[in-house]
């Protein structure tokens, strides 16, 4: 009876441990997200995150809103800045337009730095017609940084072409999907002379 009390203390034991060491690889993998989830040069949310993070709060958002969607920000002729000023100049605009979105963006909107001088915001809740006014007040904000750049002697005027999607919760569309239509219709806003927005019509077919 004893030599059975025992074996049982030791098996507690041993499952205390364990699931302590999960605990603690499980809080591990979760600081190393953070950290792989966050761009190094703007300090905003990265691809990593939009890839492997940003699905399951989608999902777990259209149990609370009848419609999400998603914009994809370009700024217009990047590739000046560098050219012109240098590459240290490119980042500083990269930086200044980050934190911007940022500063203006509602409390749900989620803002990632796609990849090189684009920009992803993931909204939530919104109608066709709130689209439209979120997304211009993202674009405007970025016109207005038309000096921000005069610590290095330097003024520029900054402007980003948009490209907007958004869809009914009860769709089945992933979000890889969405953010590919809002960037034909950023494609789209570039055609039309860029520092504008472009709404994809793709919400007229959405699969439900």
């Amino acid at each position: 009876m004893t030599t059975t009390c025992q074996n049982c203390l030791q098996l507690e034991v041993q499952i205390a441990t364990l699931k302590k060491e999960l605990q603690s690889k499980q809080e591990l993998i979760a600081k190393m997200d953070e950290r792989l989830s966050v761009d190094a040069l703007t300090g905003i949310k990265n691809r990593h995150f939009l890839q492997y993070i940003a699905p399951g709060i989608v999902n777990r958002r259209k149990k609370v809103y009848e419609t999400w969607g998603v914009l994809m920000l370009d700024i217009d002729h990047f590739k000046n800045f560098n050219d012109r000023y240098g590459h240290p100049f490119g980042d500083l605009v990269l930086k200044n337009v980050a934190q911007m979105l940022q500063s203006v963006s509602r409390y749900d909107d989620i803002v990632v730095r796609y990849g090189g001088e684009e920009f992803c915001i993931i909204i939530s809740g919104v109608s066709a017609e709130k689209l439209q006014v979120v997304a211009e007040r993202y674009r405007k904000a970025i016109e207005a940084l038309k000096n921000i750049c005069k610590m290095t002697q330097t003024e520029a005027s900054v402007t980003v072409s948009v490209g907007a999607c958004f869809v009914s919760s009860e769709s089945d569309i992933t979000l890889s999907e969405i953010i590919e239509y809002a960037d034909q219709a950023l494609y789209r806003a570039k055609d039309n002379g860029r520092n504008c927005l472009v709404v994809s019509n793709r919400r007229a077919h959405r699969r439900i």
